[in-house]
């Protein structure tokens, strides 16, 4: 039973992976945590493929890091510049 559900939950990921960003999501919200568990490999290929970058994300990295002091876990950015 278990190898047949890592079988379908990773052909259901490959195929969400081709989905617009928004549909997908939208649909597997509340079991990833489960596909996750059944399927690390290929949820961790899904996750890639929802990955976008943004226009000017080559121009801009370079840079220093600052850590902002007034709450835990929280990075901020300094000084950016493009690359030339």
């Amino acid at each position: 039973m278990r190898d047949t559900n890592v079988l379908i939950a990773t052909k259901f990921l490959q195929i969400f992976a081709k989905y617009p960003l928004s549909d997908a999501s939208e649909h597997i919200k509340d079991i990833m945590a489960d596909l996750m568990t059944i399927t690390p490999n290929a949820f961790a290929a899904y996750l890639d493929s929802r990955l976008i970058e943004v226009p000017w994300t080559p121009q801009f990295s370079k840079g220093a890091l600052k850590t902002i002091t007034l709450q835990d876990i929280s990075v901020g950015v300094l000084n950016l510049c493009p690359i030339d």
